[in-house]
């Protein structure tokens, strides 16, 4: 395939219209709380994850020591308890 065909077949779109014939990738937006030993929260971070899942691998990486809790706009997710503990 030569470049002119690649770039006339890609990205693929119904003839005429913006809808694309691929779904879009979902994406949630999550919340991560950093909560100190007092059982405040100290600190938060927003950020976006496909699914529950990748949300809490990444608020994993956040812990250092802390216990962190994972929200999804008003739903709770997880609790990751402070590992040293």
């Amino acid at each position: 395939m030569n470049r002119r065909e690649e770039v006339r077949t890609w990205p693929k779109q119904r003839h005429g219209s913006n809808q694309w014939l691929t779904p879009p990738i979902e994406v949630n937006e999550y919340r991560a709380y950093t909560v100190g030993t007092d059982g405040h929260i100290t600190s938060s971070r927003a950020f976006r994850c496909a699914d529950d899942g990748e949300a809490v691998t990444w608020a994993e990486q956040l812990q250092d020591g802390r216990a962190i809790e994972v929200w999804s706009g008003e739903r709770f997710v997880i609790r990751l308890d402070n590992p040293l503990k």
